[in-house]
């Protein structure tokens, strides 16, 4: 259940704010929604290929996900220097605000 927070709050920094209420109750809204799906696909699943099935494809989906989420997730606005973005990239000492 951690995840769900995580990606809600994930989501509530990246909004706008005039939409971020929507977007977080969509975020955590599909946390259940993703447990009562898998659970139909497992009822469909495991009588005929077994457990193990199921492991196989969330693994498989996880790495799938994997790098979509490396590339398309910037890091956190907070994390940058206040005086200029770009000094992470040139190697100098950063300063923090």
């Amino acid at each position: 259940m951690g995840v769900c927070w995580l990606s809600a709050a994930l989501t509530a920094e990246y909004t706008p704010n005039k939409t971020r209420d929507f977007w977080v109750s969509a975020v955590i809204a599909g946390y259940p929604t993703g447990a009562v799906l898998s659970g139909l696909i497992a009822a469909e699943i495991v009588p005929e290929y077994g457990w193990q099935t199921m492991y196989e494809i969330a693994g498989i989906a996880t790495f799938i996900t994997l790098p979509l989420i490396y590339f398309s997730l910037s890091e956190s606005l907070d994390f940058y220097p206040c005086e200029d973005i770009l000094q992470m990239h040139l190697k100098k000492p950063m300063k923090f605000c």
